[in-house]
């Protein structure tokens, strides 16, 4: 499974010269995506990139959130025209390449997502969600020891990356290091206990071990958390449990 966090989109709020209500605008939709109102989020940053009030860089930042909404949404097309439009307008953001690889990822245009993730790592070394999104796509291209250096990196420069652990562990389940893939899990589950996702990677990880009964109290787990979680229905079918 692909794990894209809001740390990958990694939005942030105006502050500065920008008249009042435009900025106030930009801060509302960014308020707006992070409750998941992905609408109403489109609808204030539009109204703060067409005010005419924005900063180049202030500007940047709201074509940036713009972008990161339309992708959560998929809608790709549009959210490769803002991060076009965002890099046009600040060269030397890093976030707004990571946004853009994201995207181009997504579109299936691996080769330049990966230039992006490697343009913001260059604009930015310390930057762990970009080496985090960089191994996902040297992943499924099958570099799988260039992944798993990727993600390692990740968690070095970002320690609590709880998203960086899960995929980690998940890579190291598909090549069968299970007792890795297990360590892994165990530390993003340490990290945030209320996140479905690590118990059913160290669930399927003890299914193949032949450890069927943690396997099942993992899933289990997982279940009372993400009861809809649809990777989570096939795994619960596969132990007997529906």
């Amino acid at each position: 499974m692909r794990i894209l966090t809001t740390t990958t989109f990694l939005l942030f709020a105006l502050t500065g010269q920008a008249l009042a209500d435009a900025a106030e605008d930009v801060n509302a939709g960014y308020a707006a995506f992070e409750r998941g109102d992905y609408a109403l989020a489109l609808d204030f940053y539009t109204r703060g990139i067409e005010s005419g009030q924005l900063t180049a860089g202030e500007l940047a930042i709201a074509y940036g959130n713009r972008c990161a909404t339309y992708l959560t949404l998929r809608e790709l097309e549009k959210a490769n025209i803002d991060c076009d439009t965002a890099i046009e307008l600040n060269p030397a953001d890093p976030v707004s390449y990571n946004l853009r690889g994201s995207v181009l990822a997504a579109l299936d245009k691996n080769v330049e997502a990966m230039a992006d993730y490697d343009m913001a790592i260059s604009r930015n070394p310390d930057y762990a969600e970009a080496y985090n999104n960089r191994a996902l796509l040297l992943r499924e291209s099958g570099e799988t020891t260039k992944a798993l250096e990727s993600f390692s990196t990740a968690i070095w420069l970002k320690p609590d990356y709880v998203v960086a652990y899960l995929n980690r562990g998940e890579t190291y389940r598909r090549v069968r290091l299970y007792e890795r893939a297990i360590a892994d899990f165990d530390t993003a589950i340490g990290l945030q206990p209320g996140y479905a996702n690590p118990y059913i990677g160290r669930g399927a990880a003890y299914q193949a071990q032949g450890e069927k009964e943690r396997a099942i109290a993992d899933f289990k787990k997982a279940q009372s958390l993400a009861p809809e979680h649809p990777y989570l229905k096939r795994k619960l079918k596969e132990v007997g449990l529906l």
